[in-house]
């Protein structure tokens, strides 16, 4: 994962995102295209789904021909509705949103992690069955710390907490680390694959990332010990921080509690990240009796 992942603007999540988000009907069929990247990020979060992003233009002429058919079928809006946030991107109107993921021709259409914004993507005109398989490859691609696995994969809060008490409180996630590193993704670790690092266990979806893990810990342990950073500033106590809620800045990751939690660092990183809540931390460390609530 790079700084340029969470861009400096640090634009992020919210379940602030239900309120006053105004959907503005785009050109394509009945379904309804959001116009702003920002607010399409924040119902993405909501919502526990990747963003569908389409960079277009007004003179664009195959962005036209594919709004008028590829997008304006019915299986390619359910589709669309079902998996994703799509959001119609003006790339004459939304220059910066433009220039920071690259775009020099149009269409292109990226699949993007609303958190971390990993993308997938795709350039030129699509047919309808072009595009479906585009989807269907990536609608489960970008998932991770903004949101949820599909159901019929997702670990239950439950699961999670059994999980953890099976270890002793010693847990650090049940997902694996390399996997929210690399890939942007919640994969379950597996406890034939684990390993103890800095007093916690740790899984991995398998042999191989436990092997990366092993030979550069520091490029996947969260800061803080996975504690969340506003929850240790706000109130003083450690609480550790989930993956799905996990953030990076200036190239490490934090765990944050909630989302509400992750929308406050993510306006404010430096207050979260002052040397008194390093010291604070360790200070909690060295007190007896002290320990991370899992």
């Amino acid at each position: 994962m790079s700084r340029t992942s969470l861009r400096s603007s640090l634009q992020v999540f919210t379940v602030l995102a239900l309120m006053g988000l105004c959907a503005t009907r785009g050109e394509a069929g009945s379904l309804q295209w959001l116009t702003s990247y920002e607010k399409a990020q924040k119902q993405a979060v909501a919502e526990s789904k990747p963003i569908l992003a389409m960079f277009t233009a007004s003179w664009c002429g195959p962005c036209k021909r594919m709004k008028s058919t590829t997008l304006s079928d019915a299986g390619v809006e359910s589709a669309l509705a079902e998996h994703f946030v799509p959001v119609m991107i003006d790339t004459d109107e939304n220059r910066s949103v433009t220039r920071k993921f690259g775009i020099s021709a149009m269409p292109t259409i990226l699949v993007i992690h609303p958190v971390t914004e990993a993308t997938q993507s795709v350039r030129g005109f699509q047919s309808k069955g072009e595009f479906l398989a585009f989807l269907n490859r990536n609608k489960q691609s970008v998932q991770l710390a903004s949101g949820s696995k599909p159901a019929s994969e997702a670990t239950s809060p439950i699961q999670q907490v059994n999980q953890q008490q099976a270890d002793n409180g010693t847990l650090l996630t049940p997902f694996c680390l390399v996997s929210i590193v690399e890939d942007g993704k919640l994969e379950d670790g597996l406890q034939e694959f684990s390993t103890t690092y800095e007093g916690l266990t740790v899984r991995f979806g398998s042999a191989s990332k436990r092997e990366r893990f092993l030979e550069k810990p520091d490029a996947y342990w969260p800061q803080l010990q996975g504690n969340c950073p506003v929850s240790l500033k706000d109130t003083g106590e450690r609480v550790r921080g989930e993956a799905r809620w996990a953030v990076e800045y200036d190239g490490q990751l934090f765990f944050c509690q909630t989302r509400e939690n992750a929308l406050k660092f993510v306006k404010k990183p430096t207050s979260y990240l002052a040397e008194e809540v390093k010291v604070g931390l360790k200070k909690q460390a060295a007190t007896p009796g002290a320990s991370a609530v899992n």
